[in-house]
């Protein structure tokens, strides 16, 4: 699973480069792939989103159930293709999660959680 954190800050910036082909770039097996964003239920929690992020992949890993992405109501034509966990939280036997952060002014950084 990949935990989506983003700043949202217009329709512009939010599709350059577009994401499909990003996420197209790095996954060749794209229906294995499910991908969830929280800041839709936590909103924006500047300093803490990391942690609280890495809170929801470790509960996610731990308890084989993915959080949903809430207020998701139109969806990109071009990201018809992946599997976005929306409406409600999904059970999946889940080994790793991927969390991404993407921040103000360039500060980003990933971190994977498995299962030992």
């Amino acid at each position: 699973m990949r935990q989506e954190h983003g700043l949202s800050l217009n329709q512009l910036a939010d599709k350059v480069p577009s994401r499909s082909s990003l996420i197209h770039a790095c996954f060749s097996v794209l229906s294995r792939v499910l991908i969830s964003a929280t800041k839709g239920s936590t909103g924006h929690l500047l300093g803490a989103a990391g942690g609280v992020e890495s809170i929801f992949s470790a509960l996610s890993v731990m308890q084989d159930r993915l959080p949903p992405t809430l207020n998701l109501e139109n969806r990109d034509e071009d990201l018809h293709d992946l599997d976005i966990v929306s409406g409600s939280e999904r059970e999946h036997a889940t080994q790793h999660v991927l969390c991404n952060g993407f921040g103000f002014g360039g500060v980003n950084a990933a971190l994977i959680v498995s299962k030992v």
